[in-house]
């Protein structure tokens, strides 16, 4: 459980770091969806609803297999009436010629659904123009009515067909029979002594198949009676059950949705591009990172100093000594007690990977609440390069630690500066000589160092980066180990390797890492967070006092 909740103060840190980042791509995205709405044709949806009446089986069947069988037809029907056959009837009756491109825009714009649970089929026409919608939408219900009668009637064509011709001969043959009868004479009407016997007999003849004639009309016209009404009840049916209407608002585009779901996809585009370039980033950011990558312990975790301070207030642990940064200064003192660094006469260097990471700072300040604790503590600027001590603690004078390699003698009280903070002395470096490497280097620099020792409870020399000059491999493989100070979030973790690498190699001993520049509001920022609440409140109840 712990371990997930580490994982998920992990993804909102990612997430609130680069926040915006995915506000940025959201609003992009959002934006760039509503100006391309903006820019496209409206279009038109017209809709017309078909109604199924179905067919009885002469068979019979039951109600689950006339359900599927009407859920089919339906199914059917839909493809039917967005093929490009419907298509070209529909064209034809408005008396179009189209092309077959044309024609398969004009099928584009037809779709059709069935209505769930229903017997109903919805029609619609997507146009810019909404009459036009309207109209094709009729029209395409019509059409498909009339194709479908015309299947079902085909169905039953032949059969009529024979019919129709049976009756037809049968009325033929009975005006030809009493054409005959009214050419022989009523029989009954005159004197039958009169008629020929022959002519008696063939009108008897006659009148006898009339009557037969007659009877199979009869029985042919109820037949045929009969069979259309079989036909029509077994027939399916299609008409329209609701006409299109003239639609007042396009279907699209929709401005907002198309923005929301832009907005959408822009900001998981975002959350993407956020996670991947944290992937990417090869910074050493944690001590988890500095673990992975150098196999050191983090002894210090010093939070980045407000902007807009002087040179003079990056000394926190003297101007603020109730500040979380000055707390984190005493976390690293009490972490360096635990290294097996000797204490009195305990020596170590302050060094980092490339310039502007605070190695100055970090010196400084470690070596002032080192000296609040009643250690005696001297704080060594042996960067003869581009030497900053002087200026931070506001030193007058030229003499310093390059004086010092230059002569010969023991160090004494004289060659130290007094600080405003009690216990603590200073050297700063002096004039910046032609050959820092060499003098650093040499038998001098190592009397200076014992001398050093024996006059103080710690002794730390602030050198220069490790991998823009050997200076501090010199002077730290001397003394009991040195410190490197990293810049958390901007330095990359093939840099400061290539820096451990270095310092290991020239025999130094590494005590471990200081992750300098923290961001409050990134990892870490709980810490940061919880030491600003309670001091806030500290300084708050001190100033009410």
């Amino acid at each position: 459980m712990e371990s997930d909740s580490i994982e998920l103060r992990r993804y909102f840190s990612i997430f609130w770091k680069y926040l915006w980042l995915i506000a940025l791509t959201t609003l992009l995205a959002g934006g760039a969806a509503y100006y391309v709405s903006a820019g496209m044709t409206p279009i038109y949806r017209a809709t017309a609803v078909l109604k199924i009446d179905l067919a009885k089986n002469p068979e019979g069947s039951d109600i689950v297999s006339m359900l599927t069988a009407g859920e089919r037809l339906g199914k059917t029907y839909v493809v039917q009436i967005q093929s490009r056959t419907v298509a070209a009837r529909v064209a034809e009756s408005l008396g179009m010629e189209v092309s077959p491109q044309e024609l398969d825009k004009l099928a584009s714009k037809i779709s059709a659904q069935q209505v769930r649970d229903t017997q109903l089929i919805e029609i619609s026409v997507e146009d810019p123009n909404p009459a036009v919608a309207q109209g094709l939408a009729n029209r395409v219900a019509e059409v498909f009515s009339e194709q479908v009668g015309g299947e079902q009637r085909a169905r039953f064509d032949n059969y009529q067909r024979n019919l129709d011709e049976q009756i037809a001969g049968l009325e033929a043959r009975i005006a030809e029979v009493q054409k005959l009868l009214a050419g022989l004479g009523d029989s009954l009407g005159g004197d039958a002594s009169s008629v020929p016997a022959y002519n008696r007999l063939e009108m008897t003849r006659l009148q006898t198949e009339l009557t037969s004639l007659q009877t199979r009309y009869t029985i042919l016209l109820s037949s045929a009676e009969e069979f259309r009404l079989t036909a029509a009840r077994y027939s399916d049916n299609v008409t329209l059950f609701a006409p299109a209407e003239l639609p007042t608002s396009p279907v699209s585009p929709s401005k907002m949705k198309n923005t929301l779901l832009g907005m959408v996809v822009g900001a998981m585009v975002g959350v993407g591009a956020a996670f991947l370039r944290e992937y990417l980033d090869d910074t050493i950011k944690t001590a988890d990172d500095v673990s992975q990558a150098l196999g050191l312990v983090t002894l210090g975790n010093i939070f980045r100093i407000g902007a807009g301070r002087t040179l003079k207030d990056s000394l926190v642990t003297s101007m603020d000594g109730r500040s979380p940064v000055a707390e984190s200064y005493r976390i690293l003192r009490t972490n360096l007690a635990f290294c097996g660094v000797g204490n009195p006469g305990g020596a170590i260097v302050v060094t980092s990977a490339g310039l502007g990471e605070g190695k100055t700072t970090t010196a400084a300040n470690l070596a002032v609440v080192m000296a609040q604790m009643g250690k005696r503590v001297i704080l060594v600027d042996t960067d003869l390069r581009r030497p900053m001590l002087a200026k931070l603690f506001e030193l007058n004078g030229t003499d310093g630690m390059s004086t010092l390699l230059a002569r010969q003698g023991p160090v004494g009280d004289a060659d130290l500066i007094l600080s405003e903070v009690p216990n603590l002395r200073l050297i700063p470096s002096g004039p910046i000589p032609p050959n820092p490497a060499e003098l650093l280097g040499s038998p001098r620099m190592a009397e200076v160092i014992q001398s050093l020792r024996q006059q103080a409870d710690m002794v730390i020399f602030d050198s220069p980066p490790a991998l823009a000059v050997t200076d501090s491999s010199v002077i730290a493989s001397q003394v009991d180990g040195a410190l490197l100070v990293i810049d958390a979030g901007e330095m990359r973790r093939e840099v400061v390797q290539r820096a451990a690498e270095m310092l290991q190699k020239g025999g130094v001993k590494l005590l471990g890492a200081v992750l300098n520049k923290l961001q409050p509001g990134k990892r870490g920022g709980y810490y940061y967070q919880y030491y600003y609440k309670y001091y806030g409140s500290e300084k708050k109840r001190h100033k009410k006092s």
